[in-house]
């Protein structure tokens, strides 16, 4: 639910700043490998571990693979680009 409050709230803001030219994106971004991560599979168990990593068909992601989008929308290659959520999910929610 909270992710989709930011992906409407970044579409109101996109185009309340269009004619600032400022652009307002989101990324959305599955379940990915951090310290923080490790830890909370520590806690649920390998079962609910196994289950979580099967959901996501092409793995987990790194945080170099949410870095790599935010460089996109830093870069001039987005400067078309404003008002939605880039998905960085491996596949999760086409599935």
């Amino acid at each position: 639910m909270s992710k989709g409050a930011l992906e409407q709230a970044v579409k109101v803001m996109a185009l309340e700043l269009a004619g600032e030219r400022i652009r307002v994106n989101c990324i959305a971004p599955a379940v990915i490998e951090t310290p923080m991560t490790r830890e909370f599979f520590g806690v649920i168990g390998q079962a609910a571990e196994a289950t979580i990593r099967g959901q996501h068909p092409s793995g987990l992601g790194r945080p170099e693979d949410v870095a790599g989008a935010a460089v996109y929308l830093l870069s001039d290659a987005s400067r078309f680009v404003t008002g939605t959520s880039i998905l960085v999910d491996g596949g999760y929610c086409a599935r």
